[in-house]
């Protein structure tokens, strides 16, 4: 059956960037509670083992400095985490990267990536990082910080000098997925680590919110927000 002109009218008027009313709840239900469930379901790294030492093998060949970018592309996207390359699920190792990095730490990436391992991945890494393994990954860090996940305001739990790991889910007319980006508070906006997975730079914008409602549709689901350490070293 041909198209009528009423049709493609109606498929030119869809915007790209707006997400099917189903995929849109799921978005919005899928918080930080959600993923607990999930990882608490994880199967045992035992049986991961073997991958994971030969990612070890691999990830320890990389010599990554701050920072980093578009995870697709370059020295980033042959990088492993559990069953798959970062270009598929390296959002959350290089979010942590940089974040530490930028709160004065001295991360390095097998490091990063073989904790994940061991404390959270969804299905192996085929959805990445678990929230719950970020909360528990800061904790074994000489670092302060704080998880916010039900917020309003989020411009209002980040000030200047902080770094943050943010994880949120975007949607939009052909589906959806989760992905970490790092944040660093300037003294006039934002500055964001890693948005796209090809694209080899950071992109500056006023604020949280004005990031947050640029191009698809993104809903939160937690942000880490770190200080940076007194003694600081150069980056």
């Amino acid at each position: 059956m041909s198209k009528t002109n009423s049709d493609n009218n109606q498929q030119q008027n869809i915007d790209p960037n707006k997400p099917k009313k189903i995929i849109k709840g799921f978005v919005d239900f899928a918080g930080y509670g959600f993923f607990s469930v999930v990882n608490a379901l994880r199967p045992p790294y035992l049986f991961m083992k073997k991958k994971a030492v030969k990612n070890l093998e691999i990830n320890l060949a990389k010599g990554l400095k701050f920072p980093l970018n578009g995870q697709g592309m370059g020295e980033l996207k042959d990088l492993r985490i559990g069953g798959y390359d970062f270009a598929h699920s390296g959002c959350g190792a290089v979010a942590t990267f940089n974040a530490l990095s930028m709160a004065g730490c001295a991360p390095k990436m097998h490091e990063v990536v073989d904790f994940y391992e061991r404390k959270g991945l969804t299905l192996y890494g085929r959805f990445g990082v678990n929230p719950v393994a970020v909360t528990r990954f800061l904790k074994t860090q000489d670092l302060q910080w704080k998880r916010y996940t039900k917020e309003k305001d989020w411009d209002a739990c980040i000030e200047e000098g902080q770094s943050a790991i943010l994880l949120y889910w975007w949607a939009n007319a052909k589906g959806c997925a989760a992905h970490y980006v790092a944040l660093e508070k300037l003294p006039e906006g934002i500055r964001v680590y890693n948005v796209y997975n090809t694209r080899d730079k950071a992109y500056d914008y006023k604020d949280v919110q004005t990031f947050l409602t640029t191009g698809s549709y993104k809903k939160v689901v937690a942000m880490f927000v770190i200080d940076t350490k007194k003694d600081k070293t150069t980056i």
